[in-house]
């Protein structure tokens, strides 16, 4: 899967289209790496119309790295795989070496200082 981060300024409300695909290397996108933080701290945006909880680290990143104008392709750990199958985390964390070397480039967020 890859998300659509949608654009918007920095205090509007997170929207994004996630989607299947077939293969990474089909499609220019940014992976991202950060630091997951407190589960317990979360935040909610919208992905296909469903709101989202994700931490407050994710929050600010993808506030930090949202367009204004235009949407970003972007593969993100926590969003891109289903985080409460195991048998899918098991096989993406096996494959995450291939998507972020397919990556058009890898962000590293490291907070908002």
């Amino acid at each position: 899967r890859l998300l659509q981060l949608l654009p918007g300024e920095y205090d509007e409300p997170i929207t994004c289209n996630l989607f299947p695909i077939d293969s990474v290397e089909l499609y220019e996108y940014e992976a991202l790496s950060y630091v997951w933080g407190q589960v317990n701290n979360s935040s909610i945006i919208h992905v296909n119309d469903w709101e989202m909880l994700i931490t407050e680290n994710l929050e600010v990143a993808l506030r930090s790295l949202r367009l204004e104008h235009e949407p970003r392709l972007l593969w993100i750990d926590a969003i891109c795989i289903n985080q409460s199958s195991v048998t899918e985390k098991t096989s993406q964390v096996a494959k995450m070496g291939d998507i972020y070397k397919a990556a058009k480039r890898v962000l590293v967020f490291l907070g908002p200082e």
